[in-house]
């Protein structure tokens, strides 16, 4: 696949998992960090997007789509390079189905502003 244009920008915060509410009850906590993520998201996709770098309308066509998460070092994790962080990482880190969730939060978080559909999404992930 040829690489017609690239952009380039980074949303400060924590990500987070994509997560549903099956609207029964009060949203639970991983809903609404959810859609606060995405707005921040789409806050900055907008200002970047329709500013002097982006070319201020949604693509057409295919679109590919690299996300890097830069994830906080955990609270609990043993504070020495030994074994033991290398197990406790591996035990309690997020998975990759964790990671899969917060890239389609991010590409959902960016339809209509940087691309029209998902469908013209061809390859997204970290």
């Amino acid at each position: 696949m040829t690489v017609t244009h690239s952009w380039q920008f980074e949303v400060p915060g924590t990500p987070v998992p994509w997560t549903t509410w099956p609207r029964r009850g009060a949203p639970p906590g991983g809903y609404l960090r959810c859609e606060a993520w995405q707005a921040q998201i789409q806050a900055y996709a907008k200002m970047f997007w329709n500013g002097k770098q982006g070319p201020g309308k949604p693509l057409t066509g295919r679109v590919l789509l690299r996300f890097r998460f830069l994830l906080p070092w955990p609270k609990g994790v043993p504070r020495k390079r030994s074994g033991a962080t290398d197990r406790w990482l591996r035990t309690h880190y997020p998975k990759r189905s964790d990671i899969r969730n917060m890239a389609k939060a991010a590409e959902d978080a960016l339809q209509n502003i940087v691309f029209l559909n998902d469908s013209q999404v061809v390859t997204a992930g970290p």
